[in-house]
Protein backbone atom coordinates (compact mmCIF):
# COMPACT_ATOMS: atom_id res chain seq x y z
CA UNK A 1 0.00 0.00 0.00
CA UNK A 2 1.24 3.19 -0.86
CA UNK A 3 -0.93 5.73 0.13
CA UNK A 4 -4.26 6.50 1.92
CA UNK A 5 -6.85 9.41 1.60
CA UNK A 6 -9.07 10.52 4.03
CA UNK A 7 -12.17 12.35 2.38
CA UNK A 8 -15.51 13.14 4.36
CA UNK A 9 -18.21 11.66 2.95
CA UNK A 10 -20.39 14.44 1.77
CA UNK A 11 -16.55 15.71 -0.30
CA UNK A 12 -16.58 12.12 -1.64
CA UNK A 13 -20.10 11.78 -2.89
CA UNK A 14 -19.85 15.33 -4.21
CA UNK A 15 -16.73 14.58 -6.66
CA UNK A 16 -18.53 11.27 -7.38
CA UNK A 17 -21.73 12.71 -8.72
CA UNK A 18 -19.86 15.79 -10.19
CA UNK A 19 -17.70 12.74 -11.98
CA UNK A 20 -20.78 10.60 -13.09
CA UNK A 21 -22.48 14.22 -14.38
CA UNK A 22 -19.33 14.49 -16.89
CA UNK A 23 -19.34 11.08 -18.32
CA UNK A 24 -22.92 10.83 -18.80
CA UNK A 25 -22.65 11.61 -22.60
CA UNK A 26 -19.14 9.75 -22.78
CA UNK A 27 -18.00 6.16 -23.41
CA UNK A 28 -16.67 4.39 -20.40
CA UNK A 29 -14.11 2.02 -20.52
CA UNK A 30 -13.43 -1.08 -18.76
CA UNK A 31 -10.04 -2.84 -19.43
CA UNK A 32 -9.12 -5.98 -17.69
CA UNK A 33 -5.98 -8.03 -18.85
CA UNK A 34 -6.33 -11.87 -18.68
CA UNK A 35 -2.71 -12.51 -17.15
CA UNK A 36 -3.09 -9.72 -14.65
CA UNK A 37 -5.99 -8.13 -13.76
CA UNK A 38 -8.49 -10.65 -12.87
CA UNK A 39 -8.46 -13.52 -10.09
CA UNK A 40 -8.02 -17.23 -11.50
CA UNK A 41 -8.29 -21.11 -10.33
CA UNK A 42 -6.48 -23.35 -12.09
CA UNK A 43 -4.87 -21.40 -15.16
CA UNK A 44 -1.50 -20.15 -15.69
CA UNK A 45 0.46 -17.59 -17.79
CA UNK A 46 1.77 -18.17 -21.48
CA UNK A 47 4.02 -15.99 -23.76
CA UNK A 48 2.41 -15.03 -27.35
CA UNK A 49 4.25 -13.31 -29.11
CA UNK A 50 1.20 -11.40 -31.06
CA UNK A 51 -1.30 -10.94 -27.97
CA UNK A 52 -1.97 -7.99 -25.25
CA UNK A 53 1.54 -7.25 -23.36
CA UNK A 54 2.74 -10.67 -25.20
CA UNK A 55 0.99 -12.94 -22.42
CA UNK A 56 -2.26 -14.94 -22.25
CA UNK A 57 -4.13 -16.93 -19.59
CA UNK A 58 -4.27 -20.72 -20.09
CA UNK A 59 -7.23 -21.47 -18.04
CA UNK A 60 -6.96 -25.44 -18.04
CA UNK A 61 -10.34 -27.40 -18.15
CA UNK A 62 -12.64 -26.98 -14.95
CA UNK A 63 -10.78 -23.18 -14.37
CA UNK A 64 -12.55 -20.25 -14.46
CA UNK A 65 -11.41 -16.30 -13.98
CA UNK A 66 -13.43 -13.98 -12.69
CA UNK A 67 -13.46 -10.13 -11.26
CA UNK A 68 -15.96 -7.11 -10.09
CA UNK A 69 -16.49 -3.92 -11.07
CA UNK A 70 -18.13 -0.68 -10.17
CA UNK A 71 -20.49 1.13 -12.98
CA UNK A 72 -19.74 4.80 -12.63
CA UNK A 73 -22.98 5.70 -14.85
CA UNK A 74 -26.20 3.78 -15.78
CA UNK A 75 -26.12 2.41 -19.23
CA UNK A 76 -25.77 -0.13 -21.37
CA UNK A 77 -22.42 -1.90 -22.02
CA UNK A 78 -21.13 -4.73 -24.08
CA UNK A 79 -18.56 -7.21 -23.90
CA UNK A 80 -15.61 -7.57 -25.92
CA UNK A 81 -13.61 -10.56 -25.07
CA UNK A 82 -10.46 -11.94 -26.97
CA UNK A 83 -9.73 -15.11 -26.64
CA UNK A 84 -9.86 -19.38 -28.21
CA UNK A 85 -11.55 -21.51 -27.48
CA UNK A 86 -14.97 -22.05 -26.28
CA UNK A 87 -16.33 -20.28 -23.05
CA UNK A 88 -19.61 -19.65 -20.52
CA UNK A 89 -19.24 -16.09 -19.50
CA UNK A 90 -21.55 -15.22 -16.76
CA UNK A 91 -22.32 -11.52 -16.24
CA UNK A 92 -24.27 -11.01 -12.41
CA UNK A 93 -27.13 -13.88 -13.29
CA UNK A 94 -26.86 -13.75 -16.96
CA UNK A 95 -25.34 -16.78 -18.99
CA UNK A 96 -23.26 -16.88 -22.78
CA UNK A 97 -21.63 -19.62 -24.40
CA UNK A 98 -19.17 -17.88 -26.38
CA UNK A 99 -16.40 -19.30 -28.90
CA UNK A 100 -13.14 -18.41 -31.19
CA UNK A 101 -10.65 -20.34 -33.28
CA UNK A 102 -8.46 -17.58 -34.58
CA UNK A 103 -7.99 -15.21 -31.62
CA UNK A 104 -10.37 -12.84 -32.76
CA UNK A 105 -13.17 -10.43 -30.83
CA UNK A 106 -15.92 -12.03 -29.45
CA UNK A 107 -18.99 -9.16 -28.53
CA UNK A 108 -21.88 -9.96 -26.47
CA UNK A 109 -25.02 -8.29 -26.78
CA UNK A 110 -25.79 -5.33 -25.00
CA UNK A 111 -26.23 -5.76 -21.26
CA UNK A 112 -27.94 -2.86 -19.38
CA UNK A 113 -26.03 -2.08 -15.93
CA UNK A 114 -26.79 0.19 -13.33
CA UNK A 115 -24.61 1.55 -11.11
CA UNK A 116 -23.61 -0.85 -9.01
CA UNK A 117 -20.66 -3.72 -8.67
CA UNK A 118 -21.09 -6.30 -10.84
CA UNK A 119 -19.35 -9.76 -11.15
CA UNK A 120 -17.77 -11.07 -14.31
CA UNK A 121 -16.31 -14.97 -15.08
CA UNK A 122 -15.68 -16.83 -17.70
CA UNK A 123 -15.09 -20.63 -17.49
CA UNK A 124 -13.37 -23.29 -19.78
CA UNK A 125 -16.62 -24.97 -21.67
CA UNK A 126 -16.69 -28.83 -21.90
CA UNK A 127 -18.84 -30.02 -24.77
CA UNK A 128 -21.32 -32.98 -23.91
CA UNK A 129 -21.19 -36.06 -26.05
CA UNK A 130 -23.58 -37.89 -24.31
CA UNK A 131 -25.36 -37.76 -20.97
CA UNK A 132 -28.07 -40.09 -19.25
CA UNK A 133 -29.44 -38.85 -16.06
CA UNK A 134 -31.93 -41.50 -15.78
CA UNK A 135 -34.79 -38.91 -14.57
CA UNK A 136 -37.27 -40.75 -16.51
CA UNK A 137 -37.31 -44.51 -17.91
CA UNK A 138 -36.40 -43.70 -21.50
CA UNK A 139 -32.97 -43.32 -20.67
CA UNK A 140 -33.13 -46.73 -19.09
CA UNK A 141 -34.42 -48.24 -22.76
CA UNK A 142 -31.41 -47.19 -24.15
CA UNK A 143 -29.13 -49.03 -21.95
CA UNK A 144 -31.61 -52.33 -22.12
CA UNK A 145 -30.88 -52.24 -26.10
CA UNK A 146 -27.56 -53.41 -25.42
CA UNK A 147 -27.56 -55.09 -22.48
CA UNK A 148 -29.55 -58.55 -22.30
CA UNK A 149 -31.27 -59.64 -19.60
CA UNK A 150 -29.94 -63.06 -19.94
CA UNK A 151 -26.24 -63.46 -19.33
CA UNK A 152 -24.19 -66.88 -18.98
CA UNK A 153 -27.66 -68.65 -17.91
CA UNK A 154 -28.42 -65.93 -14.88
CA UNK A 155 -31.71 -63.25 -15.17
CA UNK A 156 -29.77 -59.80 -14.47
CA UNK A 157 -33.67 -57.44 -15.15
CA UNK A 158 -32.45 -53.82 -15.89
CA UNK A 159 -35.17 -51.86 -14.41
CA UNK A 160 -35.63 -47.57 -13.71
CA UNK A 161 -36.08 -46.84 -10.22
CA UNK A 162 -38.32 -43.91 -9.96
CA UNK A 163 -37.12 -43.35 -5.89
CA UNK A 164 -33.16 -43.28 -7.06
CA UNK A 165 -33.99 -41.43 -10.23
CA UNK A 166 -31.58 -44.03 -11.47
CA UNK A 167 -31.25 -47.41 -13.79
CA UNK A 168 -31.46 -50.62 -11.33
CA UNK A 169 -29.83 -53.81 -12.44
CA UNK A 170 -31.15 -56.85 -10.46
CA UNK A 171 -28.94 -60.04 -10.45
CA UNK A 172 -31.41 -62.93 -9.14
CA UNK A 173 -28.98 -66.09 -9.58
CA UNK A 174 -25.30 -66.68 -9.89
CA UNK A 175 -23.25 -68.48 -12.28
CA UNK A 176 -20.43 -68.59 -14.31
CA UNK A 177 -18.94 -65.79 -16.50
CA UNK A 178 -18.85 -62.05 -15.70
CA UNK A 179 -22.27 -59.75 -15.42
CA UNK A 180 -22.25 -56.79 -17.83
CA UNK A 181 -24.63 -53.58 -17.98
CA UNK A 182 -23.57 -51.34 -21.87
CA UNK A 183 -24.08 -48.16 -22.34
CA UNK A 184 -25.32 -46.90 -25.99
CA UNK A 185 -22.28 -46.16 -28.04
CA UNK A 186 -20.54 -43.26 -27.25
CA UNK A 187 -19.02 -41.06 -30.70
CA UNK A 188 -15.12 -40.39 -29.92
CA UNK A 189 -12.40 -38.94 -32.28
CA UNK A 190 -8.49 -39.37 -32.05
CA UNK A 191 -6.48 -35.68 -30.72
CA UNK A 192 -9.35 -35.27 -28.38
CA UNK A 193 -9.69 -35.57 -24.55
CA UNK A 194 -12.59 -36.78 -22.40
CA UNK A 195 -13.91 -37.17 -19.21
CA UNK A 196 -16.70 -40.07 -18.56
CA UNK A 197 -18.32 -39.23 -15.16
CA UNK A 198 -20.97 -41.74 -13.65
CA UNK A 199 -22.66 -42.42 -10.04
CA UNK A 200 -23.18 -45.87 -9.07
CA UNK A 201 -24.08 -47.26 -5.66
CA UNK A 202 -24.23 -51.44 -4.77
CA UNK A 203 -26.10 -53.77 -2.43
CA UNK A 204 -24.43 -57.26 -2.17
CA UNK A 205 -22.27 -56.04 -5.19
CA UNK A 206 -19.26 -58.64 -6.39
CA UNK A 207 -16.10 -57.16 -7.37
CA UNK A 208 -17.67 -54.35 -9.20
CA UNK A 209 -15.70 -52.23 -11.89
CA UNK A 210 -15.46 -51.02 -15.50
CA UNK A 211 -13.90 -50.99 -18.62
CA UNK A 212 -13.88 -48.92 -21.41
CA UNK A 213 -14.45 -51.39 -24.99
CA UNK A 214 -13.47 -49.43 -28.12
CA UNK A 215 -15.11 -49.74 -31.35
CA UNK A 216 -14.67 -48.20 -35.09
CA UNK A 217 -17.18 -46.85 -37.68
CA UNK A 218 -18.48 -50.13 -38.32
CA UNK A 219 -19.08 -50.87 -34.82
CA UNK A 220 -16.45 -53.67 -34.86
CA UNK A 221 -14.50 -53.99 -30.99
CA UNK A 222 -10.87 -53.09 -31.41
CA UNK A 223 -9.67 -52.91 -28.00
CA UNK A 224 -10.55 -53.18 -24.29
CA UNK A 225 -9.87 -51.44 -21.67
CA UNK A 226 -9.67 -52.12 -17.90
CA UNK A 227 -10.31 -48.71 -16.56
CA UNK A 228 -11.13 -49.44 -12.70
CA UNK A 229 -12.02 -50.70 -9.54
CA UNK A 230 -15.58 -49.77 -8.17
CA UNK A 231 -16.29 -51.33 -5.02
CA UNK A 232 -17.54 -54.70 -3.27
CA UNK A 233 -20.09 -55.41 -1.43
CA UNK A 234 -22.79 -52.55 -0.16
CA UNK A 235 -21.73 -49.86 -0.83
CA UNK A 236 -23.47 -46.12 -1.16
CA UNK A 237 -23.15 -43.77 -4.17
CA UNK A 238 -20.03 -42.93 -5.61
CA UNK A 239 -18.97 -40.98 -8.28
CA UNK A 240 -16.10 -41.88 -10.69
CA UNK A 241 -14.37 -39.73 -13.12
CA UNK A 242 -12.52 -41.19 -15.60
CA UNK A 243 -10.27 -39.70 -18.09
CA UNK A 244 -9.95 -40.94 -21.90
CA UNK A 245 -8.04 -39.89 -25.08
CA UNK A 246 -8.58 -42.27 -28.21
CA UNK A 247 -4.83 -43.36 -29.18
CA UNK A 248 -6.09 -44.85 -32.10
CA UNK A 249 -6.68 -42.95 -35.11
CA UNK A 250 -9.61 -45.86 -36.26
CA UNK A 251 -11.61 -45.24 -32.99
CA UNK A 252 -15.16 -43.86 -33.36
CA UNK A 253 -17.29 -44.93 -30.34
CA UNK A 254 -16.44 -46.02 -27.05
CA UNK A 255 -18.68 -48.14 -24.91
CA UNK A 256 -19.13 -48.00 -20.64
CA UNK A 257 -19.33 -51.65 -19.25
CA UNK A 258 -20.07 -52.04 -15.85
CA UNK A 259 -19.25 -55.53 -14.68
CA UNK A 260 -20.39 -57.75 -11.59
CA UNK A 261 -21.27 -60.49 -10.12
CA UNK A 262 -19.09 -63.51 -11.70
CA UNK A 263 -19.32 -66.47 -9.15
CA UNK A 264 -20.38 -64.05 -6.81
CA UNK A 265 -20.57 -65.15 -2.99
CA UNK A 266 -23.14 -62.55 -2.02
CA UNK A 267 -26.24 -62.68 -1.01
CA UNK A 268 -28.89 -62.39 -3.60
CA UNK A 269 -30.62 -60.51 -5.45
CA UNK A 270 -27.02 -58.67 -6.47
CA UNK A 271 -27.93 -55.15 -6.83
CA UNK A 272 -26.77 -51.63 -8.70
CA UNK A 273 -27.73 -48.31 -9.79
CA UNK A 274 -26.60 -46.14 -11.84
CA UNK A 275 -27.14 -42.67 -12.68
CA UNK A 276 -25.92 -39.53 -13.86
CA UNK A 277 -23.54 -40.54 -16.83
CA UNK A 278 -22.23 -38.05 -18.72
CA UNK A 279 -18.93 -38.10 -21.01
CA UNK A 280 -17.59 -34.52 -22.37
CA UNK A 281 -14.97 -33.07 -24.20
CA UNK A 282 -12.63 -31.27 -22.15
CA UNK A 283 -11.07 -28.18 -24.56
CA UNK A 284 -8.38 -25.62 -22.77
CA UNK A 285 -9.26 -21.87 -22.99
CA UNK A 286 -7.17 -19.46 -23.65
CA UNK A 287 -7.72 -15.59 -22.71
CA UNK A 288 -6.08 -12.62 -23.83
CA UNK A 289 -8.23 -9.35 -22.97
CA UNK A 290 -11.56 -8.00 -21.52
CA UNK A 291 -13.18 -4.77 -22.53
CA UNK A 292 -16.11 -3.57 -21.03
CA UNK A 293 -17.73 -0.20 -22.80
CA UNK A 294 -20.95 1.82 -22.30
CA UNK A 295 -22.86 2.39 -25.45
CA UNK A 296 -26.05 4.44 -26.47
CA UNK A 297 -28.65 1.71 -27.47
CA UNK A 298 -30.10 -1.55 -26.28
CA UNK A 299 -29.22 -2.90 -29.78
CA UNK A 300 -26.21 -1.19 -30.25
CA UNK A 301 -23.06 -3.46 -32.45
CA UNK A 302 -20.23 -0.76 -32.22
CA UNK A 303 -17.18 -3.00 -32.22
CA UNK A 304 -13.79 -1.77 -31.20
CA UNK A 305 -13.03 -0.43 -33.94
CA UNK A 306 -16.65 1.60 -34.29
CA UNK A 307 -15.33 3.09 -30.96
CA UNK A 308 -11.91 4.31 -32.39
CA UNK A 309 -12.93 5.04 -35.73
CA UNK A 310 -11.74 8.91 -36.05
CA UNK A 311 -14.53 10.63 -37.22
CA UNK A 312 -12.58 13.53 -38.70
CA UNK A 313 -9.02 13.34 -39.67
CA UNK A 314 -6.85 15.14 -37.17
CA UNK A 315 -3.41 14.62 -39.21
CA UNK A 316 -2.17 13.54 -42.84
CA UNK A 317 0.34 11.23 -43.50
CA UNK A 318 1.94 13.18 -46.60
CA UNK A 319 4.63 9.98 -46.16
CA UNK A 320 6.47 7.48 -45.01
CA UNK A 321 9.77 5.98 -45.90
CA UNK A 322 11.58 1.93 -43.77
CA UNK A 323 15.40 3.24 -43.37
CA UNK A 324 16.12 0.12 -41.62
CA UNK A 325 14.05 -2.82 -39.86
CA UNK A 326 14.85 -0.56 -36.73
CA UNK A 327 14.46 3.07 -38.45
CA UNK A 328 11.50 4.83 -39.95
CA UNK A 329 10.57 7.96 -40.78
CA UNK A 330 7.66 9.90 -41.58
CA UNK A 331 6.14 13.43 -42.35
CA UNK A 332 2.98 14.91 -41.28
CA UNK A 333 0.88 17.42 -41.07
CA UNK A 334 -1.17 17.74 -38.29
CA UNK A 335 -4.35 19.84 -37.12
CA UNK A 336 -4.83 18.53 -33.91
CA UNK A 337 -3.02 15.99 -31.85
CA UNK A 338 -3.28 12.53 -32.78
CA UNK A 339 -2.77 8.97 -32.82
CA UNK A 340 0.44 7.79 -34.70
CA UNK A 341 -0.72 3.80 -35.38
CA UNK A 342 2.92 1.86 -36.40
CA UNK A 343 1.80 -1.71 -37.59
CA UNK A 344 4.31 -3.78 -35.82
CA UNK A 345 4.00 -5.92 -32.84
CA UNK A 346 3.33 -4.28 -30.10
CA UNK A 347 6.66 -3.76 -27.91
CA UNK A 348 7.26 -1.19 -25.44
CA UNK A 349 10.62 -0.64 -26.41
CA UNK A 350 9.31 1.04 -29.86
CA UNK A 351 9.50 5.09 -29.81
CA UNK A 352 8.74 8.05 -31.65
CA UNK A 353 10.40 11.53 -31.88
CA UNK A 354 8.73 13.66 -32.83
CA UNK A 355 10.88 17.23 -34.87
CA UNK A 356 9.34 20.54 -35.51
CA UNK A 357 11.51 22.83 -37.72
CA UNK A 358 14.57 20.23 -37.44
CA UNK A 359 14.44 20.52 -33.45
CA UNK A 360 13.50 17.94 -31.32
CA UNK A 361 10.25 18.77 -29.54
CA UNK A 362 9.33 15.07 -27.62
CA UNK A 363 10.06 11.23 -27.18
CA UNK A 364 7.15 9.45 -27.26
CA UNK A 365 6.99 5.56 -25.64
CA UNK A 366 4.63 3.22 -27.69
CA UNK A 367 1.25 2.21 -26.48
CA UNK A 368 -0.40 -0.74 -27.48
CA UNK A 369 -3.35 -0.49 -29.94
CA UNK A 370 -6.16 -2.96 -30.39
CA UNK A 371 -4.04 -5.37 -28.05
CA UNK A 372 -1.31 -5.75 -30.93
CA UNK A 373 0.11 -2.99 -32.19
CA UNK A 374 2.13 -0.41 -31.44
CA UNK A 375 1.01 3.06 -31.47
CA UNK A 376 2.12 6.81 -30.54
CA UNK A 377 0.20 9.62 -29.06
CA UNK A 378 1.86 12.78 -30.73
CA UNK A 379 0.28 16.09 -28.91
CA UNK A 380 1.74 18.42 -31.29
CA UNK A 381 0.37 20.50 -34.63
CA UNK A 382 2.37 21.58 -37.60
CA UNK A 383 4.43 20.31 -40.16
CA UNK A 384 6.08 17.29 -38.01
CA UNK A 385 8.97 14.78 -38.88
CA UNK A 386 9.00 11.67 -36.87
CA UNK A 387 11.48 9.33 -36.45
CA UNK A 388 10.25 5.80 -35.06
CA UNK A 389 13.14 3.95 -33.51
CA UNK A 390 13.57 0.81 -31.92
CA UNK A 391 15.65 1.93 -29.20
CA UNK A 392 17.74 -1.04 -28.51
CA UNK A 393 19.25 -0.26 -31.66
CA UNK A 394 20.40 2.77 -30.40
CA UNK A 395 22.30 1.23 -27.48
CA UNK A 396 23.87 -1.26 -29.82
CA UNK A 397 25.31 1.21 -31.68
CA UNK A 398 26.37 3.61 -28.96
CA UNK A 399 27.95 -0.02 -27.32
CA UNK A 400 29.61 -0.60 -31.02
CA UNK A 401 30.87 2.98 -31.47
CA UNK A 402 32.53 2.89 -27.87
CA UNK A 403 34.43 -1.08 -28.77
CA UNK A 404 35.10 0.79 -31.88
CA UNK A 405 36.97 3.83 -30.07
CA UNK A 406 38.42 1.38 -27.63
CA UNK A 407 39.71 -0.82 -30.07
CA UNK A 408 41.77 1.73 -32.01
CA UNK A 409 42.75 3.22 -29.01
CA UNK A 410 44.56 0.12 -28.00
CA UNK A 411 46.15 -0.67 -31.68
CA UNK A 412 47.41 3.40 -30.97
CA UNK A 413 48.83 3.00 -27.51
CA UNK A 414 50.98 -0.60 -28.79
CA UNK A 415 52.10 1.25 -31.85
CA UNK A 416 53.15 4.33 -29.68
CA UNK A 417 54.74 2.31 -26.98
CA UNK A 418 56.52 0.13 -29.88
CA UNK A 419 57.55 3.46 -31.31
CA UNK A 420 59.21 5.06 -28.61
CA UNK A 421 61.40 2.28 -27.89
CA UNK A 422 62.42 3.39 -30.89
CA UNK A 423 63.47 6.01 -29.91
CA UNK A 424 61.39 8.50 -32.96
CA UNK A 425 61.07 11.50 -31.80
CA UNK A 426 57.37 12.14 -32.40
CA UNK A 427 56.62 8.82 -29.41
CA UNK A 428 59.04 10.88 -27.31
CA UNK A 429 57.54 14.53 -27.20
CA UNK A 430 53.98 12.57 -26.51
CA UNK A 431 55.48 10.82 -23.83
CA UNK A 432 56.89 13.71 -22.16
CA UNK A 433 53.91 15.97 -22.49
CA UNK A 434 51.84 13.09 -21.13
CA UNK A 435 54.60 12.79 -17.80
CA UNK A 436 54.06 17.01 -17.77
CA UNK A 437 50.62 16.58 -17.85
CA UNK A 438 50.11 14.06 -14.73
CA UNK A 439 52.73 15.84 -12.46
CA UNK A 440 50.32 19.06 -12.82
CA UNK A 441 47.49 16.82 -12.21
CA UNK A 442 49.07 15.58 -9.27
CA UNK A 443 50.04 19.10 -7.41
CA UNK A 444 46.43 20.23 -8.03
CA UNK A 445 44.96 16.98 -6.33
CA UNK A 446 47.13 17.53 -3.40
CA UNK A 447 47.05 21.50 -2.91
CA UNK A 448 43.13 20.64 -3.06
CA UNK A 449 43.76 18.29 -0.28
Amino acid sequence: MNLFLLVPDDAYYTALENVRRLLQNKTVIYIFEGESDIYRKNAEILSLINASNGRVLLIKPGGKVWQSFDTIKDSYYRIAIRLRGDAKVIIDNKSYIISSDDWKFVYLDPIYLNTNNHALSISSLNINVASWSFQNSSDVDAWREYTPERQFGALQEILWDPIEKALKAVLYNSTWGWKVIRSPLIPVSRGKAYVLRFSIKAVNGHAVHFKIFEYDENSKLLDVIYAGKIGDSTFDWKTIKYRYAPKNSSVAYIQLQIWHGHLTDKPLPNIIWIKNVTMYEEKPLYLDVIWIYSVSLPNSTMTLNDLFEIKEAPAEVASYKRINPTLWKARVFAKKPFMLVFAEAYDPLWEARVYRDGKLTAQVRSIPVYSVINGFWINATGDLEIVIRYTPQDWFELGLKISSVSFFGCIFYLFYDWRLTRGDAWAVYIHRRLKRFLRRLKKKLLRSE
